[in-house]
Parts: structure tokens; sequence; C-alpha cells
């Protein structure tokens, strides 16, 4: 079955001993811990710690979300690449700058590309994948520049809805980065509103059909209504019911 976790700024007024304890009773199978609350890089023994704990609750460290933006901060990477291995995640998150494509200049793009280039060696050279967030004000805000960054730097992506956009148009950007994916987060926005995820059961079924050919991707809820445990605890049943339906197509998936 396709791996489910949670991204740990979901809940940054919890401890990351009590987002472990919602993730297991929840039935999810990892955490991407986040380095701004929950482990900030640099904090090696805290990392270490995280990381041991998660997988004594018998879960996957799925990543850590960086935050790190490509071409900002070129010293920084070496220290969250260490805080990376010290927590044992097998990807770093970070972001594609800190501009939108159209915002961009070209000497402002080959700066984050060359960066990205330079981060992706990095880390392969510890055993590490590093992804981009598919996300508004990066490089990856549209698909063509999200894959004119990814085979311009070899570096990889995440990918997940744009809530300001229909649902032809996040089918298409799925389409377009899909061989590049290596983990996706799951949430249903409508604008700045958020939504219980079973209201997206139809727009989902969609992005899910896409990714049947790529099982190794995991899926990451992140964020739901009033930061609510209740409500999390919901929509993990919803994530799961769906991942079951796509494992045996006799399920009707509904959550």
């Amino acid at each position: 079955m396709r791996t489910t976790g949670i991204v740990s700024v979901t809940f940054r007024a919890l401890s990351p001993d009590e987002i472990i304890e919602l993730t297991r009773k929840a039935g999810l199978t990892g955490i991407e811990w986040g380095a701004d609350i929950h482990v900030p890089f640099g904090e090696l023994h805290n990392a270490r710690m995280v990381g041991e704990r998660t997988r004594d609750a018998g879960l996957r460290v799925l990543s850590y979300g960086s935050y790190y933006r490509a071409g900002q901060h070129v010293e920084s990477f070496s220290e969250i690449l260490q805080t990376a291995k010290a927590l044992g995640a097998p990807h770093i998150r970070i972001w594609a700058g800190a501009k939108g494509s159209s915002e961009t200049t070209s000497e402002e793009r080959r700066s984050v590309t060359e960066d990205c280039r330079r981060i992706v060696q990095m880390a392969q050279d510890q055993g590490i994948a590093v992804s981009t967030e598919f996300h508004g004000g990066t490089l990856t805000d549209t698909p063509a520049s999200a894959l004119q960054l990814i085979e311009e730097s070899g570096i990889h992506t995440y990918w997940q809805p744009n809530q300001f956009r229909d649902l032809a148009y996040n089918e298409g950007a799925l389409r377009t980065v899909l061989p590049h994916v290596t983990g996706v987060h799951v949430f249903y926005w409508k604008g700045d509103t958020w939504l219980p995820l079973g209201e997206g059961q139809a727009d989902w079924s969609v992005y899910r059909t896409i990714l049947s050919a790529r099982q190794d991707v995991p899926f990451m809820m992140e964020f739901v209504p009033g930061h609510s445990p209740k409500r999390f605890a919901k929509d993990a049943a919803t994530l799961l019911s769906w991942v079951r339906a796509d494992d045996d197509p006799s399920q009707n998936g509904q959550g």
C-alpha cells in the first residue's frame, strides 16, 4: 500500500511526541519534519532524538522540510544536510528561490538553478535526494518553469494542487512533472478556505489516477481546517480509504 503521512507543520503548536502519537493513532505511516519549529537545522541532538522517536513508534521519517530557498542562502545548506542526516531523512524539501517565474530575471534564475545543482550534488554524496516544493512565489509556480528547473539542475519536486486554479490546470501540471515527483502534499482548499479532505473526492480521484503509475510516491497530509486534531483524524481516515480503494477497486474510496 502507498506510504501515507503528515507534514509536521500542520500542527506547529504541538510537540514532536504529540505529532508522532497523532500520526500513529490515525494509521498513517510517516512524517515529514519541518525545520521551522520541530527540527531546526543545526540542532543535531534534537534531530537525532526526533528521528529515533519516530522510528520507535513504527513510523518512517519521510522528508526534512527545510525551507531553504535556493539562490538565497548558499552558506547554510551544509547544516541542513547534516541535520537531515541526523534525523534519518531520505529527502530534503526546499523552495526554488524567492520570486515567481514571471518576476525572476534571467540572472536570478541562473543563480537558483546553479544553487539547486550544487545542493543536489552535495546531498547525493550523502545518499539524500533534494526536492522542491511545487509552490507559488517560486520557480515552480508553473509547470513549464518547474520542468525547466528540473531538467537544468537535476532536482526532484514534490507536487500539490494549486488552490487558486481549477482541476484542468492542476491535472495538466501533475502530468507535466509526474516522472520527477517524489512526494505529494495532500489537502483540499478552495482559495484561502480550508475544507474537509472528503469534499475533494472528485478532484483527488483524478490526481490519484494519474499518480497510480507512481506508487513509490508518498501522500503526506498538509494542514486541516482549524488546525484541529479531530479534523485531522477524519481527514486521515479519508486518505486511507482512498489509498485502500486504489489498491482494491471494489472499495468505494469515499471518506
